[in-house]
């Protein structure tokens, strides 16, 4: 009997998001998508859920943001696979996203991770959506140039990217439409090569 297939994401943001990716691209229609409210909680499930498998074949894949420091992210998560039972995690994320096999004689999960933006450079999944918009966008460099404009910008530096998605995504024709939205409406492209990876690393992940 075929086990569960989760994905675990770190906010509602992401799974709006990766749900209408997976639309786009015709994979996975079933998958069910899990909000965790953020890495430190997602984090913490993930170990209760890794601790208490007891259905062979179950299989996790998480997306998190590496946000300022993909080493330390990728450490933080690395290491709780290790203490759970796998014998090896990679010293850093395979680019192509990391899949962990479930030990022999072990009821643990197949584990999957990839870390936003691209498993090599630290950001979060506004810069894997930014990806999404042509480099020769205008409203997009517009955007840009009224962020750089700002003398004490409201927002934190490290939200910046957030800052310039939404502003973005306020100069379209249907104004500030949520994430999934926006990639079902085709503002944001889900066939553009930065989305390739990741939709096979999903592919390996769920459906090998």
């Amino acid at each position: 009997m075929p086990g569960r297939k989760e994905l675990w994401v770190e906010g509602n943001d992401d799974s709006h998001a990766l749900r209408a990716i997976l639309e786009a691209r015709g994979i996975l229609p079933q998958l069910k998508i899990e909000s965790l409210q953020g890495y430190q909680n997602l984090r913490r499930e993930l170990g209760v859920k890794l601790r208490t498998s007891n259905e062979e074949g179950d299989v996790v894949g998480v997306v998190i943001d590496a946000n300022a420091s993909l080493p330390g992210r990728w450490q933080s998560i690395s290491s709780l696979f290790i203490q759970t039972g796998y014998p090896i995690a990679p010293a850093a994320p395979e680019l192509e996203g990391t899949i962990l096999q479930a030990p022999p004689e072990t009821y643990l999960p197949r584990v999957g991770v990839w870390i936003m933006p691209d498993n090599l450079t630290p950001g979060t999944l506004e810069d894997f959506l930014l990806s999404m918009i042509p480099d020769d966008d205008k409203l997009l460099t517009h955007a840009t140039d009224c962020l750089d404009s700002l003398d004490a910008p409201p927002f934190r530096v490290a939200d910046r990217r957030k800052a310039l998605m939404h502003t973005w995504l306020a100069w379209q024709s249907e104004p500030g439409e949520p994430y999934g939205t926006a990639i079902r409406a085709g503002y944001l492209n889900a066939s553009v090569p930065q989305v390739d990876g990741l939709a096979a690393w999903l592919e390996r992940l769920f459906l090998s």
